[in-house]
């Protein structure tokens, strides 16, 4: 049976120029069936996984992938070119629902088969079959090489064939599962832990140590199932089945309520009898939990395990402390340290350690919170020895296993080593535990030289680089020196074994199969440079299969140049000149002089091409073509070559006669449209083009352009331009900052306008009341009154008021603007001395409209008040 149903293949044809194309998609079917033969044990393990929380038996599951991917060429130097695999994009469905949670993306694979052939002018040039691991989406590998002449015909075709899991994959799966189980584990736990609360009615108690255990059960709960809910992998922003984000909100209520009722009832008692009840009863709750996580389900376990930890937090230090006087509160922390010293001892004996670890671990934490307590010097004492013994035999068997050849089991515990080892030991303690990998360490190094022994020369790589990272890992370097030398040893045989192939290839006259064996040789160097700095093999060949090829690109230059071909004839040469220099190979023929030979050609005819472009007018592109001559003629160095100097002197003589044409023909149409701006009054636009004909006459003084008209356009209207000039001035505050902001300017300029002649261009000029006049705008008219008033202008104040008045209806701020114009009004006149009778004055200036009653009361009451 067939390990897997391919529904697409993949056939790609690329051109060897394009260094991307277009992704196709790939399905599989992934089932018990598919797994029954050759699939390996990290697929049957996952199909397993799988099932543990899905509805559907073994049998029945099944799971689709959809897989993008590409094979492709890329160039890495002028000659040669790398074949890679690139997947974008894995689509899972199915069966993929674990626990009413999607996994789906914890089911994607990172390793990959497939083959793909590629062609060269109809001839197949390399067919092969590739495994990759550990590939993540949009990243490209590496899977061959490839050195031949550019061909447009180059056709490239890839498929996968299959895919499997990394450790790392199986891994994020395995925790992906775990997390899920935790989510349904808390609920678990919160379900039995609201029973308890209701059966034995703890919402209405007064029982101290009671409350202080139920205080302490739903606190934790709480920051257990904080956990899960900040879990991203989980989003139960978008799934949470039980409501646990709820049910989490209901237990802090409940948690609130128990530290209240503890709390009053602390405040109640006098005598503190309750201290061995509270330590006796929490230890027992502790002791609960522990004994539970041995008989709950297997997917519970690790969270009532957990709920038998302290979780120690600054609530539960503050709890204890408001228990009594410091005497009283070390003296229950007290008994708790003593309690879980006692069991971690227990537990310690038995040798069972890893219990044992995670109390002394709270010992620890105990400690450190509460400075004031009695300690035991053998709870650290009995910690490290525990942790020693807890790693050591995670090691031994990982040692024993891979002896015996169990190298999933070894895997497996030397990966717990690890983790222990990451979460127990800082960098600089690694000297207390370095000689516990000794064995660990020892069989690697003999399991690799077995595989060496057996010519499986990868795989005794494998070993070796797994024995040197674990003695790195735990700072064991007893065996560094052997291990070394035997990688060493097999990267030059794997090295030498490339080179040997590629050598074998370039004698048969198969040159594309030689510069791709050699490509591999060379890049398996630089990748194990430290083993194989001095290894040159590859580099020597790569020199002697390129040397034809530089003397061939040689060749065919010169015939190129005797053709008259130069462009092609200097590409050869730099072609070669590129090779010779790339591998440093030894070329006899005059390349510098044969380039420039060419290049003097290529440059001759460049410029001719750009005399073709001036006569049509096109001098954006004739300059284009302009500067690239000039940039050939700086690379080569034929600035002094009086054949090119000359075409640059005739093409340059071209540009200036054809530029001066067309700056003439500008400047001309320029005056038609001053002359059009002065008929139809568009005097800002005038100001605009006459500036423009100008500055074209003067930058481009060499073309003899006649300015005279344009000069007594320009003495003619120079008045009316500098009006404009200020006119457009104050316009621009106004419309930027405000028509307030801009009056004064404008006051300015109605005293100024005298000094602009208006008059002779047929002009009027518009005063500020005029203007805001035209603007039918009381906001403007409005804030003109304002600015007089505050200026004492009471002429221009009371036409402005006169103009609001037949802008605006009467408002309360008309009136009080009204009010301020009246009483200046009054001040004025009586300043004056007026001789008509102030009455009379005052319907003088607010007429004898009703509604400016008020205004002339006001007027003849400050009046009257001044001349008293």
């Amino acid at each position: 049976m067939r390990l897997f149903f391919i529904a697409v293949c993949i056939t790609l044809i690329l051109p060897f120029r394009l260094q991307s194309q277009q992704f196709t998609s790939q399905s599989f079917v992934f089932d018990s069936k598919t797994t029954n033969t050759s699939a390996t044990k990290s697929k049957h393990d996952l199909l397993f996984l799988v099932t543990n929380g899905n509805p559907k038996f073994l049998s029945t599951i099944q799971i689709n992938y959809f897989i993008d991917s590409r094979f492709y060429l890329q160039k890495t130097s002028y000659s040669t070119s790398e074949i890679l695999l690139e997947i974008s994009n894995i689509v899972v469905t199915g069966d993929t629902l674990y626990r009413s949670f999607t996994i789906s993306p914890s089911l994607c694979p990172d390793c990959f088969e497939g083959k793909f052939t590629l062609n060269n002018l109809d001839e197949s040039i390399q067919n092969k079959i590739v495994k990759v691991s550990e590939i993540g989406l949009n990243r490209s590998v590496r899977i061959g090489f490839c050195d031949f002449e550019e061909n447009p015909s180059t056709k490239l075709n890839g498929k996968l064939t299959n895919f499997d899991f990394s450790a790392k994959a199986s891994e994020q799966l395995e925790n992906h599962v775990n997390y899920i189980n935790d989510y349904w584990a808390t609920k678990v736990l919160m379900d039995s832990l609201q029973s308890e609360i209701n059966e034995n009615n703890i919402s209405n108690s007064n029982d101290i140590p009671q409350l202080f255990v139920f205080w302490d059960k739903t606190r934790k709960i709480s920051i257990i199932a904080s956990e899960s809910i900040d879990n991203e992998v989980l989003g139960l922003k978008f799934v949470d089945p039980f409501d646990l984000i709820g049910k989490k909100n209901q237990f802090d209520r409940l948690n609130t309520r128990f530290r209240t009722l503890l709390e009053n009832e602390l405040k109640q008692v006098i005598r503190k009898d309750f201290v061995n009840g509270i330590a006796e009863k929490y230890l027992q709750s502790l002791q609960k939990y522990r004994q539970a996580s041995k008989r709950v389900d297997f997917y519970d376990a690790n969270i009532f395990y957990t709920a038998s930890q302290l979780k120690l937090d600054k609530y539960f230090v503050e709890m204890l402390t408001k228990l009594g006087r410091p005497d009283e509160h070390n003296s229950v922390a007290q008994q708790i340290y003593d309690g879980l010293k006692k069991t971690a001892f227990e537990e310690f004996e038995k040798d069972d350690l890893a219990d044992a670890i995670t109390i002394f671990t709270d010992l620890k934490a105990f400690e450190k919170a509460f400075p004031d307590l009695i300690k035991d010097v053998q709870v650290e004492d009995r910690f490290v020895k525990a942790k020693e013994g807890l790693l050591n035999s995670f090691l031994q068997i990982a040692s024993r296993a891979m002896l015996a050849n169990n190298t999933d089991m070894a895997a497996r515990y030397h990966h717990k080593a690890e983790d222990f080892r990451k979460k127990y030991y800082a960098e600089d303690q690694l000297d207390d535990i370095k000689d516990m990998t000794g064995n660990l360490v020892s069989a690697y190094y003999k399991k690799g030289i077995e595989l060496k022994n057996s010519n499986l020369t990868e795989d005794a790589i494998r070993m070796f680089e797994q024995a040197l990272t674990t003695s790195k890992t735990f700072g064991n370097g007893s065996f560094t020196v052997e291990i070394l030398k035997e990688l060493k040893l097999l990267h030059i045989q794997v090295y030498l074994e490339l080179v040997k192939n590629a050598t074998e290839f370039f004698e048969d006259g198969n040159e594309a199969m030689a510069a791709s064996e050699n490509e591999k040789a060379l890049f398996y160097r630089e990748d194990h440079l430290e083993f194989l700095e001095t290894s040159v093999e590859a580099i020597l060949l790569q020199r002697k299969m390129k040397q034809p090829v530089v003397n061939s690109s040689i060749e065919n230059g010169i015939i190129s140049a005797q053709q008259g071909q130069a462009k092609q004839a200097l590409e050869a040469y730099n072609n070669a000149r590129i090779l010779a220099d790339e591998f440093k190979l030894i070329v006899d023929a005059p390349i510098d002089s044969l380039a420039n030979a060419a290049a003097k050609q290529v440059i001759i005819q460049t410029i001719r091409s750009a005399n073709s472009k001036v006569w049509s007018n096109e001098m954006d592109a004739a300059l284009k073509i302009y500067t690239e001559a000039k940039e050939l003629q700086q690379k080569y160095g034929l600035e002094s070559d009086s054949a090119i100097r000359d075409e640059f002197r005739r093409l340059d003589n071209k540009m200036i006669q054809q530029a001066c044409f067309n700056c003439k023909r500008d400047y001309d149409n320029l005056v038609l449209k001053l002359e059009k701006a002065i008929r139809m009054n568009r005097f800002d636009q005038f100001a605009n083009t006459l500036q423009a004909a100008i500055e074209l006459g003067e930058q481009n003084s060499g073309c003899l352009i006649d300015l005279t008209k344009v000069r007594n356009f320009q003495n003619k209207y120079q008045k009316l331009l500098d009006y404009n000039k200020r006119y457009n001035e104050v316009m621009q505050v106004m419309y930027n900052q405000g028509f307030a902001e801009a009056i004064s300017l404008y006051e300015k300029l109605d005293g100024d306008s005298h000094l602009f002649s208006l008059n002779d261009y047929a002009i009027s000029h518009l005063t500020v009341l005029q203007f805001i006049e035209n603007q039918d705008n009381s906001g403007l008219t409005r804030i003109a009154l304002t600015y007089y008033l505050s200026k004492n202008d009471a002429a221009n104040a009371l036409k402005s008021f006169e103009l609001f008045q037949q802008q605006s209806s009467e408002d309360n701020e008309a009136i009080q603007l009204g009010q301020d114009l009246a009483e200046m009004l009054a001040k004025q006149d009586v300043e004056l001395s007026s001789e008509i009778p102030p009455e009379t004055l005052s319907y003088n200036y607010f007429g004898q409209e009703k509604r400016n009653k008020s205004l002339r009361l006001t007027y003849l009451r400050t009046y009257r008040n001044l001349i008293k």
